[in-house]
């Protein structure tokens, strides 16, 4: 999935100057939005999640400042922008953060969003070695990684209870947190996860065989899972599901 950058600037010029310029130099990036005041940048902020923020200092009715104090967690990139020299950059310099000043060159802008998706991207990759690592030196309490829109995200494979077709997506369901749903088919964590306690019973179902409560048999048999969810099971893999029960006997 693309990127997703908004933009949060009350002065119109600057927003179309930077969304030419998004537009020219990054055709990959969805530019998913605008906002030019406090209340309206923070619902922008929740319903997007976006990776980057390019992040005027001043807007209508408030400041950057204001918006940050409102969310509870930062997990995308800001780019910081401001016209007002004369408190701003000593403010940026004493906290090592990186900033452009108003008016800047189309090649600042370019440079700053590169960084940041440098930073996205490296973020992403620590996470995903940090699993590997994690993966080799505890075999049995392996992680999964998985992609969305959204974020990164790093599942124990012990709280996912099972997952479920929708199209082309497959959709994660845990034991203790919300649904994740990732662009991927079923087919793939069917692979991935054959050798990890997981049973695909069904076309539109993955069940981690750990987390079955009951498996009640007859003509329409399905699964009863730990979270009372009830799943089908194919013919063809009623005897692959039984036969797992047959393990847990001995």
């Amino acid at each position: 999935m693309s990127n997703k950058i908004i933009i949060i600037e009350d002065d119109a010029a600057a927003v179309n100057n930077a969304q030419n310029i998004i537009h020219e130099f990054f055709p990959d990036i969805l530019l998913a939005g605008v906002a030019d005041n406090p209340e309206s940048a923070v619902q922008l902020i929740q319903e997007i999640m976006p990776n980057i923020v390019i992040f005027d200092i001043n807007l209508k009715n408030g400041t950057a400042f204001q918006v940050i104090e409102q969310l509870s967690t930062i997990n995308f990139q800001i780019i910081w922008t401001t016209a007002y020299e004369h408190y701003a950059v000593q403010a940026f310099r004493i906290s090592a953060v990186d900033f452009l000043l108003k008016p800047y060159k189309t090649s600042d802008l370019v440079k700053a969003i590169q960084r940041a998706m440098e930073k996205i991207n490296r973020a992403e990759y620590v996470k995903k070695l940090e699993t590997l690592v994690h993966n080799f030196l505890q075999p049995e309490e392996k992680k999964i990684s998985l992609h969305t829109n959204e974020a990164l995200h790093i599942l124990n494979l012990n709280d996912i209870v099972y997952c479920q077709a929708d199209d082309n997506y497959t959709i994660f369901f845990l034991e203790q947190t919300s649904p994740i749903m990732v662009s991927k088919p079923l087919k793939t964590y069917a692979n991935l996860l054959r050798h990890d306690n997981f049973c695909r019973v069904h076309q539109s179902y993955l069940v981690n065989l750990k987390k079955i409560k009951q498996f009640n048999k007859g003509k329409n048999a399905y699964l009863t899972m730990q979270n009372q969810e009830k799943i089908p099971v194919s013919k063809g893999m009623r005897n692959e599901v039984m036969h797992y029960f047959e393990i847990l006997k001995h």
